[in-house]
Order: C-alpha cells, then structure tokens, then sequence
C-alpha cells in the first residue's frame, strides 16, 4: 500500500479480530517521540505522540529507503474501547507495523531506544 491510496473506514478495535492486547502491548514498546528502526527487513523512521492522559496516541512511520508510510491515531474512548483511525491505509497495514517493527537502539549508546534520553545517557 502506498500514500496514494483512498481513505477507507475502519471498524473499532473491539470489531476486529485480531488480539488487542497484544497490539496495546507492542503499541506501549514503542518509544515516544522520534526513533529508527526495522521492519520487514526496510529502516523505518516512526514519531510517536502520546496525550498526557494516553487517551490518543497518534503515530507516522515512513520507509526510509522507498516511498510507504504508516499512520494512524488511536483513541481510548470512556468506555474503555479502542477506536484505530488510519489514515488512508488498512488497519491489518498498521496492526503488521505495530506488531513488526522494532526500534533500534540510539547511535552510539548500544541501549534500546526509550525516544526521551537522560542527560547520564547522552556520551
């Protein structure tokens, strides 16, 4: 799937079938902020915003050798369902790349990257 395809609706994660905690879990593994890291093989770079109150999590993620991106917002509604919104792609597009892709650690550090860094790590 590329950027040029249309925006399709998707179902609430509770629809689908798939096991949300497993994405909820995968999803909470990756860093805020900016990282770099693999998936299926390709260098990805992904920003991860939180909202204080984790309520939205929104997420860009972009092949960094070729021209796919993923991105979606996810939304924990009050009645403690998830609603995913892609956007323009599929939601099975962005449940692979949560599940699948994994950060790399910041260069020089040999650490997983934790997307904010303490000042004890910076060398």
């Amino acid at each position: 799937m590329t950027k040029d395809e249309p925006v399709r609706e998707t179902p609430d994660l509770d629809e689908a079938l798939f096991d949300h905690a497993l994405f909820d879990e995968a999803l909470a593994r990756l860093p805020s902020g900016y990282s770099e890291g693999l998936f299926e093989g390709r260098r990805w770079g992904a920003t991860v915003k939180r909202d204080a109150d984790l309520r939205r999590i929104w997420l860009f993620a972009e092949d960094l050798a070729g021209k796919d991106i993923v991105s979606f917002n996810l939304y924990r509604l009050a009645s403690g369902r998830l609603s995913l919104k892609p956007c323009e792609m599929s939601t099975r597009k962005v449940i692979a790349f949560v599940l699948g892709f994994a950060p790399l650690p910041p260069a020089g550090t040999g650490m997983p990257s934790r997307g904010l860094r303490r000042k004890e790590d910076i060398r």
